[in-house]
């Protein structure tokens, strides 16, 4: 296909989430949103339901009837892995963690109530991982000549704690959730920077998507201002 471009992906240089609103709307307002390079890995497993399948046979053992209907997509797993134990990201990851401060610094988390009843909104999670073209970062003629990147896109998900453990090693910090449809959010993101194809495509709202990106986001420890107004 005329200006098709096929490049390579490898490691995972970025991490940025914003807070949703109860309808998966952008939740825009200082301190909704964080950018990391914290990142480890991330497992993306998508979430495949088999057909179900009916057979009819005959007295003779012979098969007189057979259907199969067609699997389903559901949604996406994903399995992250952190190396710091950062506590502003982690209470956004997870909305119920409560952040411990020390006058105006953080300095510390509480777990979520077991007893609460309060669901989880989610937030919209997105990685950046390299666009190579063989032994260089990929160049393609749709962002400009510019270094390129795949960014990776999971418009809801929701996040749970997971197992990890404390020893002679650095720990590192697991995050799991799982993603699906958010017809809320918005063509071009929670931070309005997502590239104009994307957002004349109508934006990514499926559970999960990738696209061709020459801009990445600076990382930071801290939290940082979700600009998107909420459609």
């Amino acid at each position: 296909m005329p200006g098709q471009a096929c490049f390579e992906s490898i490691q995972a240089v970025r991490t940025r989430v914003a807070t949703l609103n109860a309808a998966g709307s952008p939740l825009a307002g200082n301190n909704l949103g964080y950018v990391s390079d914290a990142l480890i890995k991330v497992d993306i497993d998508p979430d495949w339901e088999d057909g179900k399948e009916y057979t009819l046979r005959n007295g003779g053992g012979n098969i007189c009837g057979f259907f199969r209907s067609e699997d389903r997509f559901k949604g996406v797993a994903l399995e992250m892995e952190l190396c710091n134990l950062d506590y502003e990201l982690i209470s956004l990851l997870v909305p119920g963690t409560f952040l411990i401060r020390s006058g105006a610094s953080v300095a510390g988390i509480e777990w979520p109530d077991p007893a609460s009843t309060a669901g989880q909104n989610g937030v919209c999670i997105e990685y950046w991982s390299l666009a190579w073209d063989v032994d260089v970062q990929a160049t393609p003629t749709v962002t400009g000549s510019a270094l390129t990147y795949h960014h990776h896109v999971f418009p809801k998900v929701k996040f749970q704690h997971d197992k990890y453990t404390l020893q002679e090693d650095f720990a590192t910090f697991p995050i799991k959730g799982y993603g699906r449809v958010n017809p809320r959010i918005t063509n071009d993101g929670p931070f309005n920077d997502w590239p104009t194809w994307v957002k004349n495509f109508g934006g990514i709202y499926t559970p999960g998507g990738v696209f061709f990106d020459s801009v990445i986001p600076a990382a930071q420890c801290g939290s940082i201002a979700v600009t998107s107004a909420a459609s």
